[in-house]
C-alpha cells in the first residue's frame, strides 16, 4: 500500500537544452547534456522542431519526455506551424490581422470557404485561374476604365438588356445571326446600310415612306 501511494503522488521532471539530431516519424532524437533522449513534440510547442535546433526538453522518471520550445534557429531557416489535427484561431473582440512584407500564400487539397458581412480586395494587379467559376447575387458592379474580354464562346442570357454608350464599334468577321419578335432602329441623323449583295423580304407587306426616294 504504501509503495502504492508513493507512485500515486506527485513525481518529479527534469528540464535541459538539448539539440535536435534527427526527426522522426515518432518524435525526435534530441542530444542532451544526460545523453541521447527519444522525445515527441509537446502540443504546446508550436514550432516544428527540425535538426540543429537547440531545443528546451522535459523528462520524467519513467523514460516520457517532451520538447516544450524551440529556442534557437539559425536566421536564414524559416519556421513551420503544423498541427496533426483540426485546429482554429479565434478572437472573441478586435481584429484579427495576417502580415506579411513578401506575400502571404494559401493552399488546400480540398476548399477555401470564406463568410463575412463585407468583403473587400485591394490589390494593384491580380489573376484568377480556375477551370470552373460561378457568380450568384443580386446585384453586380463593375467600374474599369477598360475591359477586355477574351472567350472562344459567350452565351448571355437575360430577362432585359440595356446597354449605353457614345460610340459603338463591332466587327464580325464571318456572319452575324439575329432573331427577334420586333426589330426597330432608330437614328436621329441618317442610317445606312451597304454590302455586295442587299435582299430584303416580307410575307406582306414593305412600305418605304420618305420625302425623296432614290433607287438606282
Amino acid at each position: 500500500m504504501e509503495n502504492l501511494a508513493a507512485r500515486s503522488g506527485p513525481f518529479p521532471v527534469f528540464q535541459e537544452y538539448g539539440k535536435i539530431q534527427k526527426v522522426q516519424a515518432d518524435g525526435c532524437l534530441v542530444e542532451t547534456p544526460s545523453g541521447l533522449v527519444q522525445a515527441r513534440q509537446a502540443v504546446g510547442c508550436l514550432i516544428r522542431p527540425q535538426p540543429g535546433d537547440k531545443v528546451l526538453v522535459c523528462a520524467d522518471p519513467d523514460g516520457a519526455a517532451y520538447i516544450l520550445a524551440v529556442l534557437e534557429r539559425r536566421q536564414d531557416e524559416g519556421l513551420e506551424i503544423r498541427f496533426d489535427r483540426p485546429a482554429a484561431i479565434r478572437v472573441s473582440q478586435g481584429r484579427l490581422s495576417l502580415v506579411s512584407q513578401e506575400g502571404i500564400d494559401l493552399g488546400t487539397n480540398q476548399d477555401i470557404q470564406l463568410a463575412a458581412s463585407t468583403l473587400e480586395v485591394h490589390a494593384a494587379r491580380g489573376e484568377i485561374t480556375m477551370d470552373r467559376g460561378a457568380f450568384l447575387g443580386s446585384f453586380l458592379e463593375i467600374q474599369a476604365a477598360r475591359v477586355k474580354v477574351l472567350a472562344g464562346v459567350l452565351e448571355s442570357v437575360a430577362e432585359r438588356l440595356t446597354q449605353k454608350a457614345r460610340r459603338s464599334y463591332r466587327v464580325i468577321e464571318e456572319s452575324e445571326h439575329v432573331k427577334a419578335g420586333s426589330l426597330d432602329y432608330f437614328a436621329r441623323k441618317w442610317l445606312s446600310f451597304k454590302g455586295r449583295y442587299a435582299m430584303l423580304t416580307a410575307r406582306e407587306d414593305v412600305k418605304v415612306d420618305g420625302e425623296r426616294i432614290h433607287i438606282g
